[in-house]
């Protein structure tokens, strides 16, 4: 863990970043990695897809095959994926296809990605949007108030999210996810800034 650190500090240094940057950077990537060295393992249960029944809070763990890519190795492929960016598209077409929720349709639109057909009895909602969990937790919040510059509303937040399902992709241990369907309007009363830490990954992803 300590040359980790080293290794980082040194390539921040590179960066010509101020000294308490560099402190700050070090210090939050420690904490990460104690954080996720001191959560218990979870309790998986693996199935196998199609699954047309959609439950809401329940978790749903899949074994992907090891990813493969050009001139890259399996491990390097693996870390690749579990950037929430890099995997966000594969894994937006992957679970709408007939091996994993055939019931979800593909959007890709502005403030959700699916649609539903044929589960809405079971409180699923009429539009879903895929977010990602990873080593640093989750957002859930629009895109458009996410990043420099930008800021949370609040108000048109808890308005948007309330109207949706959230699926939540755990890819921390990529390829092996773990899907969980989540109202929006029970997330914003638990969690109304929209973010959740990775300390609550075995909350979050436990049946």
């Amino acid at each position: 863990m300590s040359s980790n650190i080293h290794e980082l500090t040194t390539r921040f240094a590179r960066l010509n970043l101020v000294p308490s940057d560099v402190d700050a950077l070090t210090t939050r990537i420690a904490k990460l990695s104690l954080t996720k060295r001191n959560q218990q393992p979870l309790v998986r249960q693996v199935v196998n897809g199609p699954i047309h029944d959609i439950e809401l809070n329940h978790v749903y763990s899949f074994d992907l095959p090891p990813p493969t890519w050009p001139g890259l190795s399996t491990d390097e492929a693996i870390t690749v994926f579990k950037n929430g960016s890099a995997c966000a598209k594969p894994l937006e077409r992957m679970l709408c296809s007939d091996s994993f929720f055939p019931n979800l349709i593909y959007e890709d639109k502005t403030g959700y990605d699916y649609t539903t057909q044929g589960v809405l009895d079971s409180g699923v909602k009429g539009k879903l949007d895929l977010k990602n969990f990873t080593t640093y937790g989750l957002r859930f919040m629009p895109s458009v108030m996410i990043g420099k510059g930008r800021k949370l509303d609040p108000g048109k937040f808890h308005e948007h999210a309330k109207d949706l399902t959230y699926i939540f992709c755990d890819i921390t241990d990529f390829p092996r996810i773990n899907v969980i369907f989540k109202d929006g309007g029970e997330l914003i009363r638990k969690y109304p800034k929209g973010q959740i830490v990775f300390s609550h990954r075995n909350d979050l992803f436990s049946n």
